[in-house]
Order: C-alpha cells, then sequence, then structure tokens
C-alpha cells in the first residue's frame, strides 16, 4: 500500500494540492490502494479537511486518509507524529512519498527558544523541524514495499523569494533565522532566508539518499515553486490593507498566478501509482540520478509547461536553481569553504533530539 505523508496540507495551496491529487486516484483505475497521512496544527478540522476526508471515505477501496496533529513550531510535536506514523505502518510498508509544504510568514519577528538559542518561527517551520520530519522518516523513505513505488520521492515546496537572499555573510541568513538581539529583519526577508535553508536541506538529503548503499530503494528528492499566488494562506498575518491588495490588485496582475494553478504545480510533483515511475518526471528524476553529481531540480512555470530534459537541468537552462546565493552554494561540492558557512542550518539528528527534549 503506497503512503503519502504531508505537511501544511490543510488549507490553501496545500489543500487544493492534496485534493487535486485524490481526484486523480479516484478517477484512475483500480491499482493500489493509496494511504494519506497528513499532518495539520489545529486541533479541529475545516470545513474543507472535512470534505476531503468524506470524498475519501466514499472511495475505501482506492485511499484513506487520516488527519494527525503536527505542531512545526515543536520539535516534539514533530517526533509524536512521526511516532503515529510508524504506528499506522506495517512492518514491510514504507513512506513513498513525502509532500513538504508547510511555511509561515509573519510580518513581525517572532522567536523560538531552542536549547537557549533564539530561532525565528520561520527558520523553525520551513526548515528546521520538517529537516527532522525527513531524519526520522529516512529508514521509512529507503524501505522497499510489495505495493509501494519503486522510488520514494521527496517533494520541498519552494519560492522563487529564494533569490533575494545574495550571500552568506552578516546581512544574509543569520540574522534572518537565527537572530541576536540587535538583528532586525523584514518578514520577506525570513520567508526568503527560510526557503535558502530549505533548498540547502533539500540538496543535503539528495546528496544523502544518492550515498545509500545496495538494497536500499532510491530516493528522489525534487523542489517547486508555486509561483506569486497573492491570495494564499501566508497573507493571514498581512495586515488588512494588504491583503486587500493583494486580493484584489495584485491578484490581476500579469505575473500572479491564480491558488487552483499554484496548488496544480505542486501536485504534479506527487506521482499517484506505481505506473507513474513511466511518467516525465519520474523518468527524468531517474535519469538524473544516474550522473555522478546529480543535480538538485527545481520546477518553476506553468503546470502546463513540459517537464525540462536531463540536458536542460544539468546546464542549468532549465529546472535547476537559479539566482541568489542558493545557486552559487548549491554548485559547489561539500567541502568547498562555502558549504562549511552553513553547517549550522543542518544540526544532526542527535542535537535536534536534544534540543526537542530541552524545550519541554
Amino acid at each position: 500500500m503506497p503512503t503519502l505523508v504531508c505537511t501544511g496540507c490543510s488549507s490553501s495551496l496545500g489543500l487544493l494540492a492534496l485534493s487535486s491529487f485524490v481526484s486523480r486516484i479516484i478517477a484512475s483505475p483500480p491499482s493500489s490502494h493509496w494511504r494519506i497521512l497528513a499532518g495539520y496544527r489545529s486541533t479541529s478540522l475545516t470545513a474543507g479537511q472535512e470534505e476531503l476526508a468524506k470524498r475519501c471515505r466514499e472511495h475505501p477501496d482506492k485511499l484513506s486518509l487520516s488527519w494527525m496533529t503536527l505542531d512545526l513550531l515543536k520539535l516534539s510535536s514533530v517526533e509524536a507524529f512521526t511516532r503515529r506514523v510508524k504506528d499506522v505502518l506495517n512492518e514491510d510498508e514504507g513512506v513513498d512519498v513525502l509532500f513538504i509544504n508547510a511555511a509561515v510568514y509573519n510580518m513581525s519577528a517572532r522567536t523560538v527558544d531552542l536549547a537557549g538559542t533564539a530561532w525565528t518561527q520561520e527558520a523553525v517551520v520551513n526548515h528546521l523541524s520538517q529537516h527532522y520530519l525527513i531524519q526520522l522518516l529516512a529508514p521509512l523513505l529507503t524501505r522497499s514495499a510489495a505495493n509501494g513505488l519503486p522510488r520514494s520521492r521527496i517533494a520541498f515546496t519552494s519560492s522563487q523569494l529564494h533569490t533575494s537572499i545574495k550571500s552568506l555573510a552578516a546581512d544574509g541568513l543569520a540574522p534572518c533565522l537565527k537572530p541576536s538581539p540587535s538583528d532586525h529583519s523584514s518578514g520577506k526577508s525570513r520567508y526568503a532566508a527560510s526557503k535558502v535553508a530549505q533548498l540547502i536541506s533539500a540538496r543535503y538529503w539528495q546528496r544523502h539518499f544518492a550515498a545509500v548503499g545496495v538494497g536500499a530503494r532510491p530516493v528522489d528528492v525534487v523542489t517547486v515553486s508555486p509561483g506569486f499566488v497573492p491570495t494564499t494562506g501566508l497573507t493571514r498575518d498581512v495586515p488588512l490593507l494588504g491583503r486587500l491588495l493583494m486580493r484584489y490588485i495584485l491578484a490581476l496582475m500579469p505575473f500572479a498566478v491564480s491558488e487552483s494553478e499554484g496548488a496544480a504545480r505542486l501536485a504534479r510533483t506527487i506521482p499517484s501509482s506505481p505506473s507513474d515511475s513511466d511518467d516525465a518526471l519520474s523518468s527524468l528524476l531517474a535519469e538524473l540520478s544516474a550522473a555522478n553529481d546529480l543535480p538538485l531540480m527545481f520546477l518553476a512555470g506553468p503546470s502546463t509547461a513540459p517537464v525540462p530534459t536531463a540536458d536542460e537541468v544539468r546546464s542549468g537552462a532549465k529546472g535547476a536553481v537559479k539566482g541568489g546565493v542558493a545557486e552559487d552554494l548549491l554548485a559547489r561540492s561539500e567541502d568547498d569553504e562555502m558549504w562549511k558557512q552553513v553547517d549550522w542550518l543542518l544540526p544532526s539528528e542527535a542535537t535536534l533530539r536534544s534540543w526537542a527534549g530541552s524545550s519541554e
């Protein structure tokens, strides 16, 4: 039974993307029964979540959906969520798709104390907690299952805003993610910095899984941008006037993307059956993984656009991380001095476990 684990799918683009995935499963010929384990922060379900759960219950032969509480501001909640995921799975089952979509965008700076150090909420939710989630689920992603996908996948929802972070210097990442009392940053810069950190995490995991030994299931990593969606739930912390501006003015601009189109861009990164291993994206990821130094794929543009070719991704012409400090960093080898400057963004599982315990 293939299993999809997802974060940030209880509202807005995430819920629409998950609904699109469910629609694909329902419309497809009977094949493998999908299990969806979706994390959400609230203690009660929204009408949209209830409606999606109802649709799934109407097709018990094709899929099931379980909403599980997950507060990404708390590392201990990540641990509890992971335990619930493991409890649901049988010993011979793994996680086939991990969809990393949760994010926050705060207008005012808010921090979380982790072992005596202040991190911004954007750093914790958008990066650290979900990096920890992958650490805890890594053995399940590489576990082969008879009815699972031949290759598992991690899909990260990224953002073109990462290009606004130009350096790793004192005015770059650190003040936006791990600020000192004298540091000041805007909501946009904190969000952008968290997306750079997320790309670093994605690259780390891509290299990690590429080095896993023979016999383990391959794990593909892909990042995707939904585009600029002015009406997304990320704007909930924006003052009323700003929200009205985005909903009724910016939403009409030619560079804006509708919620349905943004969700479609996310949904196309999620394969819906073992036979999807023959689709264009799956074939491309498999082809790229055959190289010794595979590039990190970054999908942007319309959901109907053709998937780039392997040569286009390798050359950076299409489907690659472009702009800002992330492009330069991801083009370098792991032993490069530049990578050593971001070690603090990739704490070990043991470190994060200790932070989770000290934050209780």
